[in-house]
């Protein structure tokens, strides 16, 4: 598979869909390339490391809208995922969200990324965590990391690094943090 380099769009609009086409629309051909690679398409917001229903803690519904129907138009399954955490559980986290809502309108498959299969993958160039368990969805979809901007003491903004993180299988993650 082509490696893809890491891009970060920022696109100001107050239409929300515009705002999200046109930050896909940058990224140009690589995306229609490279998600053909893959048998299916899992979009990872962040949801779980917020407040539900409070705006800037947690990836907004309208983008995660925007954002599946984008991607609806490549015809393959697409999951919306998400793991528990400390304090949210993922599947309050969806109903609260009406998540399962959005999953039934775009006919997308709403999983929490902490049940159901799992694998142990190796991590590239460690520095200190050699192997992490992570749903098999994860493994075998084209990710679509859709984080909101947050503030954090250690490294001043998080975007993709928290959201992705938060993908990890395990509830009590905080062990991972060092």
């Amino acid at each position: 598979m082509e490696a893809i380099d890491n891009k970060v769009c920022i696109v100001r609009d107050k239409d929300t869909r515009k705002a999200v086409y046109s930050a896909v629309e940058l990224l140009g051909e690589v995306v229609e390339k490279t998600v053909k690679q893959f048998p299916s398409i899992l979009i990872k917001p962040n949801l779980c490391g917020g407040v539900p229903g409070e705006p800037g803690s947690h990836t907004s519904i309208e983008v995660l809208k925007a954002v599946l129907e984008f991607f609806s138009s490549y015809s393959l399954p697409i999951f919306i995922g998400e793991a528990d955490c400390s304090f949210n559980d993922a599947h309050e986290v969806f109903t609260s969200l009406r998540v399962y809502e959005l999953g039934k309108q775009f006919n997308v498959h709403v999983v929490n990324l902490s049940e159901g299969a799992s694998v142990e993958v190796e991590v590239p160039r460690p520095l200190s965590l050699k192997r992490l368990r992570i749903s098999t969805v994860l493994q075998q979809s084209f990710i679509v990391s859709v984080p909101v901007l947050k503030t954090h003491p250690w490294c001043a903004v998080t975007m993709n690094m928290k959201n992705m993180y938060g993908a990890l299988y395990e509830r009590e993650k905080a062990y991972l943090h060092n």
